[in-house]
């Protein structure tokens, strides 16, 4: 398995936004969430581009049981 699709295998399946924060034309948001029934835990960073929002990058942590 390559670093790419591990690392793509880390991204959650389902999840929430627990906190924001917005200052101009970037925002970073806090999230939780669930995949393969792991915890993990995560930041993404937004850019406004054009009108929309987009995900300029995100980091996740899983937390193994």
């Amino acid at each position: 398995m390559m670093v790419i699709e591990l690392a793509q295998t880390a991204k959650p399946t389902t999840l929430n936004i627990i906190g924001s924060e917005i200052k101009g034309n970037e925002a970073l948001l806090k999230a939780e969430g669930l995949r393969d029934g792991e915890k993990s835990t995560g930041s993404i960073e937004m850019k406004l581009e054009d009108g929309e929002w987009k995900v300029a990058k995100d980091s996740w942590k899983v937390k193994m049981k």
